[in-house]
């Protein structure tokens, strides 16, 4: 597949989880609440599938997804009673990326504007961060070091913008690497 086929196919992804944004914070949320109440449903119709391993595209066909899980995918399936439904317009559909090293604090900025910013800044400055992951197609990222809990909570609401994200909060690492943020002097401490 060609780069350019290949981003336009994930510029389809992103505007399909953008016009449906509200839908999978509704599908996300339903499963995690396990409340009994109906499944939310979404039926999207006349895209091709790519499933990531094949080497072809399943050509126009239709995908339920069921409380975020896919559930059936086929040429023709019944629409299922009060599922919402997202016209594809023949464009390709694949799963969700997941990017498993980001630090959305840092991607970027310089490391000595992030040291004159307390938590609140670096917390704005990630918000259109992860905006960009989700557009590019990430649907999950794992933060290994800066994001803070409140940014995944106001993902996870539906107040940001934002892919699920798995944040490991502070920095680990040892003295001198990357995750060492302190300053160095030639001078030992003391004189």
């Amino acid at each position: 597949m060609r780069y350019s086929k290949f981003k336009t196919s994930l510029a389809f992804l992103a505007g399909i989880m953008l016009s449906a944004g509200g839908v999978i914070a509704g599908i996300a949320q339903a499963a995690e609440t396990g409340d009994g109440a109906m499944p939310v449903q979404v039926l999207f119709t006349n895209v091709n599938v790519f499933d990531g391993t094949s080497e072809t595209l399943a050509m126009d066909n239709n995908v339920l997804v069921e409380d975020n899980l896919i559930k059936k995918i086929g040429p023709s399936i019944a629409l299922p009673s009060g599922a919402e439904v997202i016209d594809g317009g023949g464009r390709t559909l694949l799963p969700g990326f997941i990017d498993n090293h980001v630090h959305l604090v840092l991607t970027g900025a310089n490391l000595s504007a992030i040291e004159g910013m307390d938590w609140g800044q670096i917390a704005y400055a990630s918000v259109p961060v992860a905006e960009m992951y989700l557009m590019e197609g990430f649907t999950t990222v794992r933060d290994a070091g800066g994001a803070p809990a409140a940014l995944r909570e106001a993902i996870d609401r539906g107040d940001l913008v934002g892919p699920r994200l798995y944040t490991a909060l502070a920095f680990l690492g040892g003295r001198g690497g990357h995750a060492d943020f302190g300053t160095f002097s030639s001078e030992p401490e003391g004189k």
